[in-house]
């Protein structure tokens, strides 16, 4: 019990980043790597500044190239709201056949009172 109100207390909340944070941060490690011989650990570099992740700060080049190149680039935002669109249509298609069974079979039901 104890060990669980250690965990609680010592985690940390989860920092959210504004658009403007995120693309400052990617124009700064390409303006380092844009100097010569200075491109190697710019994204540590940048990381440390800011104080991010640097799996985070690659992540955002990433999505920022794969938006620049006009790939199928979507962003995690536009990502997410895709998977749970899929969801919701996956779960309204088996509540609309599970409707359509149960028509069919009230309607065999009332056609046989009927006759």
């Amino acid at each position: 019990m104890c060990k669980d109100r250690v965990m609680s207390e010592t985690k940390k909340p989860k920092r959210v980043f504004t658009p403007e944070f995120k693309n400052r941060a990617v124009r700064m490690v390409a303006e380092i790597k844009e100097v010569p011989g200075e491109g190697y650990g710019a994204i540590t570099r940048v990381s440390n500044q800011l104080g991010i992740s640097k799996g985070s700060l690659r992540n955002w080049i990433a999505e920022d190239e794969a938006i620049k190149a006009g790939r199928n680039g979507l962003s995690n935002d536009e990502r997410d709201e895709l998977l749970r669109l899929k969801r919701e249509l996956k779960e309204l298609k088996r509540a609309n056949d599970i409707l359509k069974a149960a028509a069919g079979f009230f309607g065999a039901e009332l056609d046989r009172l009927h006759k």
